[in-house]
């Protein structure tokens, strides 16, 4: 049986792309009208942009992960959680996270 989690999470990228998936997943959606990067540091962006061979990559990724916010056509409010797979979790299952993540 699938928890309320399982059930709502989306997946947006699986680990089959490494450590790619900062790169490929805020150049493919910064421009998208559902993805909410105003509360992230416009040098974080760049430096993801840049790619995995910059020293700060990372800590930018995990900046940008912290601040952007996504929302479904139905308007509910999504965060990312990047383990391995990058999701999208319905801050209405945040409480859940932890349990689900092992």
């Amino acid at each position: 049986m699938k928890t309320q989690i399982e059930n709502e999470v989306i997946l947006i990228s699986d680990s089959h792309h490494g450590i790619y998936i900062p790169q490929i997943v805020v150049t493919e959606n910064l421009s998208m009208p559902n993805w909410n990067f105003s509360e992230c540091n416009e040098d974080d962006i760049k430096i993801v942009i840049e790619g995995p061979d910059n020293e700060w990559y990372w800590d930018a990724w995990n900046n940008i992960l912290d601040n952007v916010i996504i929302y479904d056509n139905e308007g509910e409010k999504y965060f990312l959680c990047h383990n391995e797979d990058l999701w999208a979790v319905p801050e209405n299952c945040a409480n859940q996270l932890e349990d689900w993540i092992i």
